[in-house]
């Protein structure tokens, strides 16, 4: 088991990754990445992020974010880690729940056709400064996704 207790991706990280995977196959990508960082009082930290993508531009950072880091607690530490990390030299990008709902919605169901190219919309939106893809979702995808429900368009 890992340091941080976490044994398995949650859905809605494994469909961010398909997607990233799929339309952007020529990068380098990495899920649950491990960074050791310094932080201001000189202490050795650790950071188990969701997605690590990594090309000739640099290293990006993704973090799924869902309701449990609105807590007070938790948002303060995801604040510090993101400061590290951007000082670090990594771009650090957040994929919140409220923003991406279709994405979110695969952490209660598999997705029909439809929500699966909302997911893919809302994950263009939010990382189209920094990762390019393609303007429509691949077919194959769309229609072989590990995430789709196979009875619902």
């Amino acid at each position: 088991m890992r340091k941080n207790g976490k044994t398995k991706n949650r859905p809605e990280e494994n469909l961010v990754y398909e997607i990233i995977q799929t339309h952007c196959s020529f990068r380098k990508l990495e899920d649950q990445h491990h960074i050791v960082y310094i932080n201001e009082q000189d202490v050795l930290k650790d950071a188990f992020v969701d997605i690590h993508y990594m090309d000739r531009f640099g290293d990006v950072i993704i973090r799924i974010m869902g309701p449990y880091h609105d807590e007070t607690t938790q948002s303060r530490k995801d604040v510090l880690q993101s400061a590290y990390l951007t000082r670090d030299g990594y771009v650090v990008v957040d994929v919140w729940y409220y923003n991406c709902p279709a994405v979110f919605l695969r952490n209660e169901r598999m997705l029909g056709e439809f929500e699966l190219e909302q997911a893919f919309a809302e994950l263009k939106a939010i990382l189209k400064p920094i990762i390019r893809l393609p303007p429509k979702p691949d077919k194959d995808w769309l229609k072989n996704s590990e995430h789709r429900n196979k009875n619902v368009m």
